[in-house]
């Protein structure tokens, strides 16, 4: 249960004509909540074949988050979901950011690999191939970095201190204002690995000190409050 909410994390009642400023908070307060069904019911009100290009990004990176969802619960829906976020994805392509394409690609290989291990090669593969085309087109990209440190954490052989850095500088980056205009959920979802990344090297009072910091910028966050946080200061304790 525990794991579930935690690759919940790591990812509506209005008209699809626009994605509004309070919609946004929707969505957000969803995200945090842990109630994704809003997610759902925002991806499925917005009619793809008329949306403006502002209106498919953000499908698509709220597609990238719920879809992660309904691999990891093994959802009924989660391959339908998954085809439905590639088709988007590449009907996009050309009025999107090359470097964003192919994390979103990557992302792709990771949730087929979740639901096919048949395709462990292939979709490891891609995963590689496509972030390094990413890093390559947008070194400076939040999201991109987000999903390089991914690799590198959740990989058996990656490096927990390459991850820890990708992030940091993801971090950075996301709090200097006019540099990138993703949704706030991405900037939580990004500082959870970068807590546990933390954890694993041992920073215990770093991970401390930044969970402070993120809860001074909003109090409500259940994987700190809830989750983390304590388990860290016990750890301290010890």
């Amino acid at each position: 249960m525990l794991r579930s909410s935690i690759i919940i994390m790591i990812v509506v009642l209005f008209s699809s004509s626009c994605l509004a400023q309070d919609s946004e908070q929707q969505l957000y307060d969803a995200y945090m909540s842990a109630d994704m069904s809003v997610w759902a019911r925002y991806i499925d009100s917005v009619d793809w074949h008329t949306a403006t290009m502002s209106e498919r990004a953000a499908v698509l990176n709220y597609e990238y988050g719920y879809t992660a969802h309904a691999v990891s619960i093994n959802q009924e829906d989660a391959a339908q979901r998954l085809e439905q976020f590639a088709n988007h994805l590449e009907s996009h392509r050309a009025d999107m950011d090359s470097g964003l394409y192919y994390s979103y690609k990557a992302s792709l290989c990771s949730y087929r690999l979740s639901l096919e291990r048949r395709q462990i090669t292939k979709q490891i593969k891609g995963i590689y191939e496509y972030m390094n085309r990413a890093m390559e087109i947008s070194p400076n990209d939040p999201f991109v970095l987000t999903m390089q440190g991914n690799v590198e954490f959740f990989n058996p052989f990656g490096s927990k201190q390459k991850a820890l850095k990708y992030y940091q500088k993801a971090d950075s980056i996301y709090n200097t204002p006019n540099q990138y205009n993703y949704p706030r959920w991405n900037i939580r979802a990004l500082q959870i690995p970068l807590l546990q990344s933390m954890d694993k090297l041992g920073l215990t009072e770093e991970a401390i000190k930044k969970c402070h910091e993120i809860l001074a910028k909003d109090p409500y966050f259940p994987f700190i409050t809830e989750l983390y946080l304590p388990s860290m200061l016990k750890k301290k304790k010890h």
